[in-house]
Protein backbone atom coordinates (compact mmCIF):
# COMPACT_ATOMS: atom_id res chain seq x y z
CA UNK A 1 0.00 0.00 0.00
CA UNK A 2 2.90 2.08 0.42
CA UNK A 3 3.92 1.84 -2.88
CA UNK A 4 0.69 2.53 -3.93
CA UNK A 5 0.42 5.69 -1.90
CA UNK A 6 3.21 7.09 -3.11
CA UNK A 7 1.81 7.45 -6.21
CA UNK A 8 0.39 10.95 -7.56
CA UNK A 9 -3.60 11.77 -7.61
CA UNK A 10 -3.84 12.02 -11.37
CA UNK A 11 -2.33 8.24 -11.81
CA UNK A 12 -4.49 7.14 -8.93
CA UNK A 13 -7.40 8.65 -10.63
CA UNK A 14 -6.21 6.90 -13.69
CA UNK A 15 -6.06 3.67 -11.99
CA UNK A 16 -9.55 3.81 -10.69
CA UNK A 17 -10.96 4.02 -14.07
CA UNK A 18 -9.81 0.57 -14.21
CA UNK A 19 -12.12 -1.01 -11.12
CA UNK A 20 -15.48 -1.87 -10.92
CA UNK A 21 -17.43 0.78 -8.41
CA UNK A 22 -18.05 -2.25 -6.42
CA UNK A 23 -14.41 -3.26 -6.21
CA UNK A 24 -13.13 0.76 -5.68
CA UNK A 25 -15.11 1.03 -2.76
CA UNK A 26 -14.51 -2.17 -1.04
CA UNK A 27 -10.68 -1.60 -1.52
CA UNK A 28 -10.63 2.22 -0.25
CA UNK A 29 -13.29 3.71 0.95
CA UNK A 30 -12.12 4.83 4.89
CA UNK A 31 -8.86 2.92 4.16
CA UNK A 32 -7.51 6.89 5.16
CA UNK A 33 -8.12 10.75 4.47
CA UNK A 34 -6.58 11.04 0.99
CA UNK A 35 -8.38 8.02 -0.27
CA UNK A 36 -11.98 9.60 0.42
CA UNK A 37 -11.18 12.70 -0.52
CA UNK A 38 -10.66 10.69 -3.65
CA UNK A 39 -13.21 8.69 -3.95
CA UNK A 40 -16.02 11.81 -2.64
CA UNK A 41 -14.56 14.29 -4.29
CA UNK A 42 -12.05 14.22 -7.38
CA UNK A 43 -13.25 11.01 -8.90
CA UNK A 44 -16.23 11.44 -11.55
CA UNK A 45 -16.42 8.35 -13.25
CA UNK A 46 -18.33 5.34 -11.12
CA UNK A 47 -19.29 2.17 -13.15
CA UNK A 48 -21.25 -0.07 -10.50
CA UNK A 49 -22.19 -3.76 -12.04
CA UNK A 50 -24.35 -5.50 -9.24
CA UNK A 51 -24.92 -8.36 -10.97
CA UNK A 52 -23.21 -11.12 -8.50
CA UNK A 53 -22.42 -9.45 -5.21
CA UNK A 54 -23.88 -10.02 -1.85
CA UNK A 55 -26.95 -8.63 -0.71
CA UNK A 56 -24.82 -7.54 2.30
CA UNK A 57 -22.63 -5.63 -0.09
CA UNK A 58 -25.32 -4.40 -2.19
CA UNK A 59 -26.82 -2.85 1.02
CA UNK A 60 -23.43 -0.97 2.64
CA UNK A 61 -23.09 0.72 -0.82
CA UNK A 62 -26.31 1.26 -1.29
CA UNK A 63 -27.25 2.70 1.76
CA UNK A 64 -23.37 4.30 2.66
CA UNK A 65 -21.64 5.50 -0.13
CA UNK A 66 -24.35 5.91 -2.97
CA UNK A 67 -26.03 8.77 -1.81
CA UNK A 68 -23.45 10.62 -2.05
CA UNK A 69 -21.89 9.84 -5.11
CA UNK A 70 -25.11 10.02 -7.63
CA UNK A 71 -23.79 12.78 -9.34
CA UNK A 72 -20.43 11.16 -10.08
CA UNK A 73 -22.10 7.84 -11.83
CA UNK A 74 -22.12 7.16 -15.02
CA UNK A 75 -23.12 3.50 -15.58
CA UNK A 76 -24.92 1.41 -13.22
CA UNK A 77 -25.67 -2.84 -14.35
CA UNK A 78 -28.95 -4.09 -12.04
CA UNK A 79 -29.89 -7.86 -12.22
CA UNK A 80 -32.97 -9.84 -10.74
CA UNK A 81 -31.55 -12.80 -11.87
CA UNK A 82 -29.08 -15.51 -10.21
CA UNK A 83 -27.60 -14.75 -7.32
CA UNK A 84 -28.93 -11.34 -6.95
CA UNK A 85 -33.06 -11.95 -7.41
CA UNK A 86 -35.30 -8.63 -6.67
CA UNK A 87 -32.28 -6.58 -6.64
CA UNK A 88 -33.75 -3.86 -9.34
CA UNK A 89 -36.88 -3.54 -6.41
CA UNK A 90 -34.28 -3.09 -3.13
CA UNK A 91 -32.28 -0.61 -5.17
CA UNK A 92 -34.99 1.31 -5.75
CA UNK A 93 -35.86 1.14 -1.94
CA UNK A 94 -32.64 2.05 -0.80
CA UNK A 95 -32.35 5.45 -3.47
CA UNK A 96 -33.91 8.24 -4.80
CA UNK A 97 -35.65 8.09 -8.42
CA UNK A 98 -32.97 7.47 -11.01
CA UNK A 99 -33.57 11.11 -12.01
CA UNK A 100 -31.13 12.10 -9.21
CA UNK A 101 -28.27 10.33 -11.16
CA UNK A 102 -27.89 13.06 -13.19
CA UNK A 103 -24.69 11.91 -15.12
CA UNK A 104 -25.60 8.45 -15.93
CA UNK A 105 -24.55 7.32 -19.45
CA UNK A 106 -25.53 3.87 -19.33
CA UNK A 107 -28.19 1.79 -17.59
CA UNK A 108 -28.28 -2.34 -18.17
CA UNK A 109 -31.75 -4.22 -16.43
CA UNK A 110 -31.59 -7.78 -16.16
CA UNK A 111 -34.59 -10.05 -15.80
CA UNK A 112 -37.46 -7.38 -15.16
CA UNK A 113 -41.26 -9.32 -15.58
CA UNK A 114 -43.34 -6.41 -14.16
CA UNK A 115 -44.77 -3.89 -16.72
CA UNK A 116 -45.02 -1.33 -14.13
CA UNK A 117 -41.68 -1.72 -12.84
CA UNK A 118 -40.34 -1.55 -16.23
CA UNK A 119 -41.94 1.38 -17.41
CA UNK A 120 -41.49 3.23 -14.18
CA UNK A 121 -37.27 2.80 -15.42
CA UNK A 122 -38.31 4.25 -18.91
CA UNK A 123 -40.21 6.90 -17.59
CA UNK A 124 -37.21 8.00 -14.90
CA UNK A 125 -34.86 7.84 -18.06
CA UNK A 126 -36.63 10.59 -19.57
CA UNK A 127 -35.27 12.96 -17.04
CA UNK A 128 -31.88 11.44 -17.33
CA UNK A 129 -30.43 14.15 -20.08
CA UNK A 130 -27.01 11.90 -20.54
CA UNK A 131 -28.34 8.22 -21.10
CA UNK A 132 -26.99 7.01 -24.40
CA UNK A 133 -26.70 3.46 -23.65
CA UNK A 134 -29.96 1.39 -21.79
CA UNK A 135 -30.30 -2.65 -22.25
CA UNK A 136 -33.26 -4.50 -21.20
CA UNK A 137 -32.02 -8.01 -21.11
CA UNK A 138 -33.60 -11.13 -20.85
CA UNK A 139 -37.12 -9.33 -19.46
CA UNK A 140 -40.19 -11.22 -20.41
CA UNK A 141 -43.04 -8.82 -19.46
CA UNK A 142 -46.26 -10.09 -18.34
CA UNK A 143 -49.81 -8.09 -17.68
CA UNK A 144 -48.86 -5.92 -20.36
CA UNK A 145 -52.61 -5.33 -22.06
CA UNK A 146 -51.15 -2.74 -25.13
CA UNK A 147 -48.61 -5.34 -27.09
CA UNK A 148 -45.75 -3.30 -25.50
CA UNK A 149 -46.71 -0.61 -27.80
CA UNK A 150 -46.40 2.35 -24.87
CA UNK A 151 -42.89 0.62 -23.87
CA UNK A 152 -41.33 0.81 -27.36
CA UNK A 153 -42.44 3.97 -28.36
CA UNK A 154 -41.18 5.33 -24.49
CA UNK A 155 -37.96 3.95 -25.62
CA UNK A 156 -37.65 5.60 -29.24
CA UNK A 157 -38.56 8.79 -27.58
CA UNK A 158 -35.46 9.12 -25.70
CA UNK A 159 -33.73 11.93 -27.21
CA UNK A 160 -30.34 10.92 -26.59
CA UNK A 161 -30.04 7.43 -26.82
CA UNK A 162 -27.73 6.29 -29.39
CA UNK A 163 -27.42 2.83 -27.81
CA UNK A 164 -30.22 -0.05 -27.14
CA UNK A 165 -30.45 -3.56 -26.30
CA UNK A 166 -34.11 -4.40 -27.10
CA UNK A 167 -34.17 -7.88 -25.09
CA UNK A 168 -38.25 -6.86 -23.84
CA UNK A 169 -41.10 -10.06 -25.00
CA UNK A 170 -44.12 -9.95 -24.12
CA UNK A 171 -45.32 -13.90 -23.82
CA UNK A 172 -49.01 -13.49 -23.98
CA UNK A 173 -48.93 -11.33 -27.35
CA UNK A 174 -48.30 -12.80 -30.95
CA UNK A 175 -44.60 -13.74 -32.22
CA UNK A 176 -43.51 -10.21 -33.99
CA UNK A 177 -41.87 -7.22 -33.11
CA UNK A 178 -44.81 -4.31 -31.94
CA UNK A 179 -43.12 -1.48 -34.42
CA UNK A 180 -42.06 1.95 -32.66
CA UNK A 181 -44.78 4.82 -33.65
CA UNK A 182 -42.26 7.88 -32.40
CA UNK A 183 -39.22 8.70 -34.53
CA UNK A 184 -36.31 8.62 -32.84
CA UNK A 185 -33.62 10.97 -33.90
CA UNK A 186 -30.23 9.87 -31.83
CA UNK A 187 -30.51 5.83 -32.19
CA UNK A 188 -27.27 4.84 -33.60
CA UNK A 189 -27.30 0.89 -32.38
CA UNK A 190 -29.84 -1.58 -32.04
CA UNK A 191 -30.15 -5.21 -30.61
CA UNK A 192 -33.19 -6.61 -30.91
CA UNK A 193 -32.01 -10.45 -29.22
CA UNK A 194 -35.10 -12.27 -27.96
CA UNK A 195 -36.62 -14.65 -30.52
CA UNK A 196 -39.88 -13.79 -29.86
CA UNK A 197 -39.74 -10.51 -31.40
CA UNK A 198 -39.27 -10.76 -35.34
CA UNK A 199 -40.05 -8.80 -38.30
CA UNK A 200 -41.09 -9.01 -41.53
CA UNK A 201 -39.72 -8.07 -44.64
CA UNK A 202 -42.66 -5.40 -45.27
CA UNK A 203 -42.22 -3.83 -42.18
CA UNK A 204 -38.71 -2.48 -42.73
CA UNK A 205 -40.10 0.04 -44.21
CA UNK A 206 -41.72 1.61 -41.24
CA UNK A 207 -39.00 -0.06 -38.78
CA UNK A 208 -36.77 2.60 -40.50
CA UNK A 209 -38.87 5.76 -40.47
CA UNK A 210 -38.88 5.42 -37.50
CA UNK A 211 -35.44 4.57 -36.92
CA UNK A 212 -33.62 6.38 -39.72
CA UNK A 213 -30.08 7.07 -38.23
CA UNK A 214 -29.00 3.26 -37.77
CA UNK A 215 -25.36 2.42 -38.18
CA UNK A 216 -25.69 -1.40 -36.30
CA UNK A 217 -28.87 -3.58 -36.09
CA UNK A 218 -29.41 -7.04 -35.02
CA UNK A 219 -32.39 -8.30 -35.61
CA UNK A 220 -34.46 -11.46 -36.85
CA UNK A 221 -36.66 -11.29 -39.39
CA UNK A 222 -39.38 -13.43 -41.21
CA UNK A 223 -38.63 -13.08 -44.98
CA UNK A 224 -42.13 -13.91 -47.44
CA UNK A 225 -41.84 -14.60 -50.55
CA UNK A 226 -45.56 -13.10 -50.87
CA UNK A 227 -44.07 -9.70 -49.86
CA UNK A 228 -45.21 -7.68 -52.16
CA UNK A 229 -44.28 -4.14 -50.22
CA UNK A 230 -40.27 -4.14 -50.28
CA UNK A 231 -38.64 -1.45 -48.56
CA UNK A 232 -36.34 1.25 -49.84
CA UNK A 233 -32.63 1.84 -49.24
CA UNK A 234 -30.85 2.77 -46.06
CA UNK A 235 -27.21 3.66 -46.83
CA UNK A 236 -26.28 4.38 -43.20
CA UNK A 237 -26.46 0.73 -41.83
CA UNK A 238 -22.94 -0.31 -41.83
CA UNK A 239 -23.18 -3.41 -39.40
CA UNK A 240 -25.98 -6.05 -39.77
CA UNK A 241 -26.92 -9.14 -37.94
CA UNK A 242 -29.69 -10.82 -38.83
CA UNK A 243 -30.99 -14.60 -38.30
CA UNK A 244 -33.40 -15.39 -41.21
CA UNK A 245 -36.07 -17.95 -39.83
CA UNK A 246 -37.84 -19.28 -42.47
CA UNK A 247 -37.47 -20.61 -45.76
CA UNK A 248 -37.44 -19.09 -48.49
CA UNK A 249 -35.76 -18.26 -51.89
CA UNK A 250 -32.26 -16.64 -51.80
CA UNK A 251 -33.57 -13.94 -54.18
CA UNK A 252 -35.69 -13.22 -51.33
CA UNK A 253 -32.18 -12.82 -49.36
CA UNK A 254 -30.80 -11.11 -51.84
CA UNK A 255 -33.92 -8.31 -52.12
CA UNK A 256 -33.61 -7.64 -48.19
CA UNK A 257 -29.42 -7.26 -48.16
CA UNK A 258 -30.02 -4.83 -51.46
CA UNK A 259 -31.34 -2.70 -49.28
CA UNK A 260 -28.16 -1.86 -47.22
CA UNK A 261 -25.45 -1.20 -50.36
CA UNK A 262 -23.31 0.42 -47.61
CA UNK A 263 -22.65 -2.68 -45.28
CA UNK A 264 -19.27 -2.95 -43.93
CA UNK A 265 -19.97 -6.13 -41.86
CA UNK A 266 -22.69 -8.38 -42.16
CA UNK A 267 -23.21 -11.43 -39.90
CA UNK A 268 -26.17 -13.40 -41.26
CA UNK A 269 -27.29 -16.96 -39.97
CA UNK A 270 -30.44 -18.94 -42.60
CA UNK A 271 -32.18 -21.56 -40.21
CA UNK A 272 -33.78 -23.76 -43.08
CA UNK A 273 -31.92 -22.90 -45.85
CA UNK A 274 -28.53 -22.93 -47.72
CA UNK A 275 -27.49 -20.38 -50.57
CA UNK A 276 -24.39 -21.28 -52.89
CA UNK A 277 -20.94 -20.10 -52.80
CA UNK A 278 -21.70 -18.36 -56.43
CA UNK A 279 -25.00 -16.86 -55.37
CA UNK A 280 -23.28 -15.31 -52.60
CA UNK A 281 -20.24 -13.96 -54.38
CA UNK A 282 -23.19 -12.29 -56.93
CA UNK A 283 -24.90 -10.89 -53.81
CA UNK A 284 -21.55 -9.59 -51.97
CA UNK A 285 -19.35 -7.98 -55.83
CA UNK A 286 -23.04 -6.54 -56.96
CA UNK A 287 -24.71 -5.05 -54.05
CA UNK A 288 -22.22 -5.12 -51.28
CA UNK A 289 -19.08 -3.34 -52.46
CA UNK A 290 -17.88 -1.43 -48.80
CA UNK A 291 -18.41 -5.18 -47.42
CA UNK A 292 -15.07 -5.99 -45.09
CA UNK A 293 -16.20 -8.66 -42.53
CA UNK A 294 -18.91 -11.58 -43.58
CA UNK A 295 -19.75 -13.68 -41.14
CA UNK A 296 -22.20 -16.80 -42.19
CA UNK A 297 -24.20 -19.83 -40.90
CA UNK A 298 -26.56 -21.76 -43.19
CA UNK A 299 -28.51 -24.46 -41.63
CA UNK A 300 -30.69 -27.20 -44.31
CA UNK A 301 -32.38 -30.14 -43.25
CA UNK A 302 -33.79 -32.98 -45.64
CA UNK A 303 -36.30 -35.56 -45.53
CA UNK A 304 -33.81 -38.18 -45.87
CA UNK A 305 -30.20 -38.66 -44.97
CA UNK A 306 -29.82 -40.24 -48.05
CA UNK A 307 -27.00 -38.72 -50.91
CA UNK A 308 -26.61 -36.06 -47.81
CA UNK A 309 -22.67 -35.90 -48.49
CA UNK A 310 -22.81 -35.71 -52.48
CA UNK A 311 -25.40 -32.52 -51.43
CA UNK A 312 -23.06 -31.53 -49.45
CA UNK A 313 -20.10 -31.82 -51.91
CA UNK A 314 -21.59 -29.18 -54.14
CA UNK A 315 -22.56 -27.00 -51.80
CA UNK A 316 -18.85 -27.01 -50.33
CA UNK A 317 -17.59 -26.95 -53.34
CA UNK A 318 -19.30 -23.90 -54.45
CA UNK A 319 -17.37 -22.07 -51.51
CA UNK A 320 -13.29 -23.17 -53.02
CA UNK A 321 -13.18 -20.54 -55.74
CA UNK A 322 -10.88 -17.92 -56.36
CA UNK A 323 -13.18 -15.04 -54.51
CA UNK A 324 -13.54 -17.21 -51.21
CA UNK A 325 -10.20 -18.93 -51.15
CA UNK A 326 -7.77 -16.29 -52.69
CA UNK A 327 -9.71 -13.09 -52.91
CA UNK A 328 -11.23 -12.53 -49.40
CA UNK A 329 -9.69 -15.34 -47.69
CA UNK A 330 -13.74 -16.07 -46.17
CA UNK A 331 -12.78 -19.89 -45.41
CA UNK A 332 -15.87 -22.30 -44.67
CA UNK A 333 -16.58 -25.49 -42.67
CA UNK A 334 -19.39 -27.96 -43.91
CA UNK A 335 -20.66 -30.41 -41.58
CA UNK A 336 -23.29 -33.23 -41.78
CA UNK A 337 -25.14 -34.37 -38.95
CA UNK A 338 -27.70 -37.39 -40.27
CA UNK A 339 -30.47 -35.26 -42.31
CA UNK A 340 -28.93 -31.64 -42.10
CA UNK A 341 -26.10 -30.08 -43.63
CA UNK A 342 -24.59 -27.44 -41.63
CA UNK A 343 -22.20 -24.21 -43.42
CA UNK A 344 -20.43 -22.01 -41.99
CA UNK A 345 -17.67 -19.71 -41.17
CA UNK A 346 -15.29 -20.34 -38.66
CA UNK A 347 -15.63 -16.72 -36.90
CA UNK A 348 -19.05 -17.35 -36.67
CA UNK A 349 -20.52 -17.09 -32.95
CA UNK A 350 -22.72 -19.61 -32.77
CA UNK A 351 -20.60 -22.50 -34.17
CA UNK A 352 -17.20 -21.82 -33.31
CA UNK A 353 -17.60 -23.79 -29.57
CA UNK A 354 -21.28 -25.06 -29.00
CA UNK A 355 -22.15 -28.37 -30.73
CA UNK A 356 -25.11 -30.72 -29.57
CA UNK A 357 -23.44 -33.77 -31.45
CA UNK A 358 -20.51 -34.04 -33.71
CA UNK A 359 -20.90 -34.33 -37.04
CA UNK A 360 -20.82 -37.41 -39.10
CA UNK A 361 -18.53 -35.63 -41.88
CA UNK A 362 -16.10 -32.61 -42.33
CA UNK A 363 -15.01 -30.56 -44.83
CA UNK A 364 -13.03 -26.93 -44.43
CA UNK A 365 -11.61 -25.05 -47.39
CA UNK A 366 -9.11 -23.31 -44.45
CA UNK A 367 -5.65 -25.23 -45.19
CA UNK A 368 -4.91 -25.20 -41.62
CA UNK A 369 -8.11 -26.33 -40.88
CA UNK A 370 -8.85 -30.02 -39.60
CA UNK A 371 -11.02 -32.06 -37.61
CA UNK A 372 -8.54 -32.50 -34.55
CA UNK A 373 -8.91 -28.61 -34.36
CA UNK A 374 -12.74 -28.84 -34.53
CA UNK A 375 -12.68 -30.96 -31.53
CA UNK A 376 -10.40 -28.50 -29.74
CA UNK A 377 -12.41 -25.84 -29.97
CA UNK A 378 -15.70 -27.25 -28.94
CA UNK A 379 -15.89 -25.84 -25.52
CA UNK A 380 -20.12 -26.58 -24.61
CA UNK A 381 -21.86 -29.80 -25.34
CA UNK A 382 -25.67 -29.85 -24.11
CA UNK A 383 -26.42 -33.42 -25.45
CA UNK A 384 -26.18 -35.94 -22.58
CA UNK A 385 -26.65 -38.59 -25.16
CA UNK A 386 -23.71 -37.45 -27.32
CA UNK A 387 -21.58 -40.36 -25.56
CA UNK A 388 -23.83 -43.21 -26.35
CA UNK A 389 -22.80 -43.02 -30.11
CA UNK A 390 -20.04 -44.48 -31.94
CA UNK A 391 -17.50 -41.77 -31.81
CA UNK A 392 -14.55 -41.38 -34.26
CA UNK A 393 -11.09 -42.40 -32.58
CA UNK A 394 -9.55 -38.53 -33.33
CA UNK A 395 -12.33 -37.21 -31.39
CA UNK A 396 -10.73 -35.66 -28.55
CA UNK A 397 -12.69 -32.53 -26.40
CA UNK A 398 -9.88 -31.54 -24.10
CA UNK A 399 -11.03 -28.01 -23.38
CA UNK A 400 -14.76 -28.65 -22.40
CA UNK A 401 -16.50 -25.93 -19.95
CA UNK A 402 -20.09 -26.88 -20.26
CA UNK A 403 -20.95 -30.25 -20.60
CA UNK A 404 -24.48 -32.48 -19.91
CA UNK A 405 -23.30 -36.02 -19.15
CA UNK A 406 -25.35 -38.91 -18.83
CA UNK A 407 -25.36 -41.25 -15.37
CA UNK A 408 -23.63 -43.87 -15.80
CA UNK A 409 -20.98 -42.54 -17.92
CA UNK A 410 -20.38 -45.22 -20.39
CA UNK A 411 -16.76 -46.46 -21.32
CA UNK A 412 -16.28 -44.12 -23.79
CA UNK A 413 -16.21 -40.87 -21.81
CA UNK A 414 -12.92 -40.60 -21.05
CA UNK A 415 -11.34 -41.49 -23.83
CA UNK A 416 -13.09 -38.56 -25.59
CA UNK A 417 -12.64 -36.16 -22.82
CA UNK A 418 -9.24 -36.61 -21.46
CA UNK A 419 -9.28 -33.79 -19.70
CA UNK A 420 -11.76 -31.79 -17.52
CA UNK A 421 -9.63 -28.78 -16.43
CA UNK A 422 -11.61 -25.95 -18.02
CA UNK A 423 -15.35 -27.26 -16.91
CA UNK A 424 -16.80 -24.95 -14.86
CA UNK A 425 -20.65 -25.74 -15.93
CA UNK A 426 -22.08 -29.42 -15.52
CA UNK A 427 -25.60 -30.85 -15.83
CA UNK A 428 -26.16 -34.25 -14.87
CA UNK A 429 -28.96 -36.70 -16.04
CA UNK A 430 -29.77 -40.09 -14.63
CA UNK A 431 -32.37 -42.39 -14.90
CA UNK A 432 -31.87 -44.39 -11.36
CA UNK A 433 -29.32 -43.88 -9.76
CA UNK A 434 -26.69 -40.93 -9.46
CA UNK A 435 -23.10 -43.34 -9.14
CA UNK A 436 -22.05 -40.63 -7.02
CA UNK A 437 -18.63 -42.55 -7.21
CA UNK A 438 -18.52 -41.64 -11.03
CA UNK A 439 -19.78 -37.77 -10.03
CA UNK A 440 -16.60 -37.80 -7.77
CA UNK A 441 -14.79 -38.70 -10.15
CA UNK A 442 -15.85 -35.95 -12.52
CA UNK A 443 -15.35 -33.62 -9.72
CA UNK A 444 -12.09 -34.87 -8.92
CA UNK A 445 -10.90 -34.15 -12.25
CA UNK A 446 -12.51 -30.55 -12.57
CA UNK A 447 -10.70 -28.45 -10.16
CA UNK A 448 -12.54 -25.60 -11.73
CA UNK A 449 -16.46 -26.44 -11.80
CA UNK A 450 -18.68 -24.16 -10.17
CA UNK A 451 -22.17 -24.74 -11.29
CA UNK A 452 -24.11 -28.14 -11.34
CA UNK A 453 -27.24 -29.09 -12.37
CA UNK A 454 -29.17 -32.69 -11.32
CA UNK A 455 -31.89 -33.78 -14.02
CA UNK A 456 -34.45 -36.72 -13.57
CA UNK A 457 -36.36 -38.39 -15.10
CA UNK A 458 -38.47 -39.54 -12.26
CA UNK A 459 -38.83 -38.79 -8.22
CA UNK A 460 -35.40 -40.39 -6.91
CA UNK A 461 -34.52 -40.49 -4.03
CA UNK A 462 -30.77 -41.70 -4.98
CA UNK A 463 -30.67 -37.52 -5.60
CA UNK A 464 -29.25 -37.47 -2.06
CA UNK A 465 -26.58 -39.54 -2.86
CA UNK A 466 -25.27 -36.66 -4.22
CA UNK A 467 -24.31 -35.21 -0.93
CA UNK A 468 -21.33 -37.90 -0.62
CA UNK A 469 -19.82 -36.38 -2.55
CA UNK A 470 -17.26 -33.30 -2.25
CA UNK A 471 -16.05 -30.57 -4.24
CA UNK A 472 -15.03 -27.44 -2.86
CA UNK A 473 -15.04 -25.33 -5.74
CA UNK A 474 -18.68 -25.45 -6.61
CA UNK A 475 -20.83 -22.33 -5.93
CA UNK A 476 -23.77 -23.18 -7.47
CA UNK A 477 -26.21 -26.35 -7.01
CA UNK A 478 -29.35 -26.79 -8.71
CA UNK A 479 -32.04 -29.39 -7.77
CA UNK A 480 -34.65 -28.16 -8.45
CA UNK A 481 -36.02 -29.86 -12.27
CA UNK A 482 -37.12 -27.63 -15.11
CA UNK A 483 -40.59 -29.69 -15.05
CA UNK A 484 -42.63 -30.07 -11.60
CA UNK A 485 -43.54 -33.42 -11.92
CA UNK A 486 -40.25 -34.71 -11.50
CA UNK A 487 -39.85 -32.89 -8.04
CA UNK A 488 -38.23 -34.65 -5.56
CA UNK A 489 -38.92 -32.78 -2.37
CA UNK A 490 -36.92 -33.26 0.38
CA UNK A 491 -37.82 -33.53 4.08
CA UNK A 492 -36.55 -31.57 6.87
CA UNK A 493 -33.74 -34.55 7.90
CA UNK A 494 -32.79 -34.60 4.12
CA UNK A 495 -32.26 -30.72 4.21
CA UNK A 496 -30.07 -31.13 7.04
CA UNK A 497 -27.72 -33.48 5.12
CA UNK A 498 -27.73 -31.32 2.42
CA UNK A 499 -26.55 -28.64 4.69
CA UNK A 500 -24.20 -30.60 6.26
CA UNK A 501 -22.27 -32.17 3.28
CA UNK A 502 -19.06 -31.00 1.70
CA UNK A 503 -20.03 -30.94 -1.43
CA UNK A 504 -22.15 -27.28 -0.78
CA UNK A 505 -19.53 -26.20 1.47
CA UNK A 506 -19.09 -23.04 -0.42
CA UNK A 507 -22.21 -22.96 -2.29
CA UNK A 508 -23.33 -19.57 -2.70
CA UNK A 509 -26.44 -20.45 -4.74
CA UNK A 510 -28.97 -23.23 -4.46
CA UNK A 511 -32.23 -24.41 -5.89
CA UNK A 512 -34.46 -27.40 -4.50
CA UNK A 513 -38.00 -28.84 -3.40
CA UNK A 514 -38.43 -29.01 0.08
CA UNK A 515 -41.51 -30.28 1.76
CA UNK A 516 -41.85 -28.19 5.12
CA UNK A 517 -41.04 -24.29 4.96
CA UNK A 518 -39.26 -24.46 7.95
CA UNK A 519 -36.32 -26.28 5.93
CA UNK A 520 -35.78 -23.11 3.74
CA UNK A 521 -34.88 -21.51 7.10
CA UNK A 522 -32.83 -24.21 8.33
CA UNK A 523 -30.85 -23.84 5.12
CA UNK A 524 -30.47 -20.21 5.44
CA UNK A 525 -28.96 -20.11 9.02
CA UNK A 526 -26.55 -23.68 8.50
CA UNK A 527 -25.10 -22.71 4.89
CA UNK A 528 -23.30 -20.02 5.68
CA UNK A 529 -21.61 -18.93 2.15
CA UNK A 530 -25.09 -18.83 1.04
CA UNK A 531 -26.23 -15.86 -1.22
CA UNK A 532 -29.14 -16.64 -3.19
CA UNK A 533 -31.88 -19.11 -2.60
CA UNK A 534 -34.59 -20.90 -5.21
CA UNK A 535 -36.93 -23.02 -3.22
CA UNK A 536 -40.40 -24.84 -4.06
CA UNK A 537 -42.21 -25.63 -1.12
CA UNK A 538 -44.96 -28.02 -1.49
CA UNK A 539 -47.51 -26.82 1.20
CA UNK A 540 -47.59 -23.37 -0.67
CA UNK A 541 -50.88 -22.65 -1.06
CA UNK A 542 -50.48 -19.17 -3.64
CA UNK A 543 -49.38 -22.22 -6.20
CA UNK A 544 -52.15 -24.82 -4.95
CA UNK A 545 -54.26 -21.70 -6.45
CA UNK A 546 -56.00 -20.89 -2.91
CA UNK A 547 -54.06 -17.47 -3.21
CA UNK A 548 -53.34 -15.28 -5.95
CA UNK A 549 -52.52 -11.64 -4.10
CA UNK A 550 -49.45 -10.91 -3.08
CA UNK A 551 -50.75 -8.80 -0.19
CA UNK A 552 -52.12 -12.76 0.95
CA UNK A 553 -48.85 -14.53 -0.02
CA UNK A 554 -49.05 -16.60 2.95
CA UNK A 555 -45.86 -18.28 2.57
CA UNK A 556 -44.21 -15.41 1.46
CA UNK A 557 -45.71 -13.71 4.96
CA UNK A 558 -44.09 -16.48 6.87
CA UNK A 559 -40.98 -16.23 5.69
CA UNK A 560 -40.91 -13.03 6.03
CA UNK A 561 -41.83 -13.49 9.85
CA UNK A 562 -38.98 -16.49 10.39
CA UNK A 563 -36.19 -15.62 8.10
CA UNK A 564 -34.11 -12.65 9.05
CA UNK A 565 -34.27 -9.47 8.58
CA UNK A 566 -31.70 -8.75 6.02
CA UNK A 567 -33.10 -11.31 3.57
CA UNK A 568 -34.68 -10.24 0.53
CA UNK A 569 -38.06 -12.74 -0.01
CA UNK A 570 -39.73 -12.26 -3.55
CA UNK A 571 -41.91 -14.88 -5.36
CA UNK A 572 -40.15 -15.70 -9.06
CA UNK A 573 -43.02 -13.83 -11.59
CA UNK A 574 -41.70 -15.90 -14.42
CA UNK A 575 -42.83 -19.54 -13.20
CA UNK A 576 -45.06 -18.27 -9.47
CA UNK A 577 -44.79 -21.69 -8.01
CA UNK A 578 -41.15 -20.25 -6.65
CA UNK A 579 -39.83 -18.63 -3.86
CA UNK A 580 -36.68 -16.96 -4.62
CA UNK A 581 -34.34 -15.40 -1.05
CA UNK A 582 -31.69 -13.01 -1.88
CA UNK A 583 -29.55 -13.77 1.87
CA UNK A 584 -27.71 -10.36 3.35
Amino acid sequence: MMILESLPNEILLTVFDYLSGVDLLQAFCNLNYRFNNLLHNQYQRYSFDFRSVSKYTFTTICQQCLPSITNEIISLHLNNDGTTPGQIDLFSSYLPPLTHFKYLRSLSFHSIHSYQLLMNIIDQCHNLLHIGHLKFISCDIKNCDNNGQLIIDNIWNLSNLTHCVYGISIPTEPIGLCLPRVISTSMRYLSIPHDHNRIKLSQLHDFFEHTPHLRYLSIRIVLRDSDDRLPLTYPKLCTLDVNITNICTDLRVQSLLLRFPNLRRLIISLSWMSIGGDQWKNIITNHLPNLKVFQLQMNQTFLSSQGINEKADVLFQSFQSPFWMNERRWFVRCLTFDKIILLYTPSFRTYTNVISTLPDSFRSTCPCDDQRVFYENVKQIFNYSLFDKILSPDCRLSNIERLSVKMPINDRFWSVVPSLERLTYLIVVCYADIHYDQLQMVCNRSPNLHSLRIHQDDVLPAQMSLFQCENLSLKTIHLKPHWRKFNKYLNRNECLLVSSSKIVAQCEEMSLCVMERESIADLICSMSHLKALTIECKDDEYFAGTSKSTSNDKLLIWLNDHLPSTCMITRDLKTESSIRVWIG
